[in-house]
């Protein structure tokens, strides 16, 4: 019987799911169930025909993301989730271009990332490209950080708050940290 392997980190626990013999694919859950059973749930069935999902649904997190954020995702407070991996971000924008303390936010972002003299443009991308960096950092920052921090927007669905964290994961990737 074939064996279909599904392993999603989060929180530092893999998760997978095996057909025994003869029979269908058994779901070992554990921290992390909301993910894996939105995932699945917005998969429906899985073909084996899809070699690739393993190693793409295993990464979806950025390590950061699941050290800074896992357990509070995992026990449902998303709101605390997003808002300490937002957090989290502008920490790291802030260290590695070494801007000071009081660059915060959207301001932080559009001085690291400026096309023209920001520390963390990259001058081997084009220039559209370096404005599109920008943007996507100053935004998260403009929306998803300032509608928390200081409108009291509350994050409550489970799937909202992924789809944040996975964004927050790949503007990580392209930080380079």
């Amino acid at each position: 019987m074939p064996t279909c392997l599904i392993p999603i980190l989060l929180a530092g626990v893999v998760f997978g799911d095996a057909a025994p013999p003869g029979g269908k694919p058994q779901i070992r859950l554990g921290l992390g169930r909301l993910v894996l059973e939105s995932v699945l749930n917005q998969l429906k069935v899985i073909p084996e025909s899809q070699p690739q999902l393993p190693s793409v649904a295993k990464n979806l997190f950025h390590p950061i993301v699941i050290k800074t954020s896992g357990a509070a995702f995992s026990s449902g407070d998303y709101d605390n989730a997003v808002l300490t991996a937002l957090v989290r971000l502008e920490v790291e924008v802030r260290n590695k271009s070494n801007l000071n303390p009081s660059d915060i936010g959207v301001g932080l972002m559009r001085k690291a990332f400026n096309p023209s003299n920001g520390v963390l443009a990259d001058p081997q991308r084009l220039p559209a490209e370096q404005s599109g960096i920008s943007d996507l950092f100053a935004g998260v920052m403009g929306f998803h950080r300032n509608r928390q921090a200081h409108q009291g927007a509350v994050v409550s669905d489970p799937k909202e708050a992924a789809e944040i964290l996975i964004l927050i994961s790949h503007l990580l990737r392209l930080l380079g940290v």
